[in-house]
């Protein structure tokens, strides 16, 4: 009992004590340190991100220089049609969807009016002409030629299968015909308003899913033209 008081009492006298040196150490101007949490609070912020569309090979890995090469044809007097492959097991079309609004499309086309370009004469033609083979009057040049794309004969798939991402909401596009003003941009695949976020599928076309129409008598050369992939709602 006598313990107990006596440790009672050297504390309060150390409590009074300690006021004192605050009081003298306040007055003085001397800088009080006060010691604070040692826990220190972390913070991270992972955004939703946003669409995109790219061309991936069967890993996933994006394709640095995607392309499509058309068949070979030889010069001939008369209009002849010529194919090719857009979405094959090495280069996909990837449609990325980390966002949590389900709608969107995955186009292919172009704002620009241009034409299949040359390395020598200037002698090019079109992949947006109306009239097919020849000019029209519906647009902007002087020459013919006309692509279609069918990419209803594809198949689609969830990345990185049907179970993680699957396709019943998925939908293929359907054969259409690039025509200045009006068709700049065809469908690839489309997802609905139910589809799920957070997942990744891919488009892989049939063989010769592209045709082109080349016009009679045109320059034999080799030829280019550039077509981007977008996608949006």
């Amino acid at each position: 009992m006598y313990k107990h008081k006596l440790i009672r009492k050297l504390l309060g006298k150390l409590n009074i004590i300690t006021v004192f040196v605050i009081t003298a150490m306040l007055a003085s101007g001397t800088t009080i340190y006060v010691l604070a949490s040692d826990v220190s609070q972390f913070s991270q912020v992972i955004s939703a991100g946003t669409w995109s569309a790219d061309f991936v090979d069967a890993s996933g890995v994006t394709v640095g220089s995607p392309g499509v090469t058309m068949t070979g044809i030889t010069f001939s007097f008369d209009t002849q049609d010529a194919n090719g492959q857009i979405g094959t097991d090495t280069q996909r079309i990837r449609a990325n969807n980390p966002t949590a609004t389900a709608g969107w499309s995955v186009t292919i086309g172009t704002t620009n009016t241009l034409l299949w370009q040359n390395g020598g004469s200037t002698e090019n033609f079109d992949f947006n002409d109306t009239d097919g083979y020849t000019d029209g009057a519906g647009d902007t040049d002087s020459v013919g030629g006309q692509m279609t794309i069918n990419p209803s004969t594809g198949t689609r798939g969830g990345w990185p299968d049907n179970t993680a991402c699957p396709v019943t909401e998925i939908t293929l596009g359907s054969s259409s015909s690039f025509v200045e003003g009006s068709t700049d941009n065809i469908t690839i695949i489309s997802a609905s308003g139910s589809a799920p976020t957070g997942c990744r599928w891919h488009f892989i076309g049939a063989a010769d899913n592209i045709t082109q129409k080349i016009p009679a008598s045109q320059v034999a050369d080799t030829y280019t033209l550039d077509l981007t992939v977008t996608i949006g709602s």
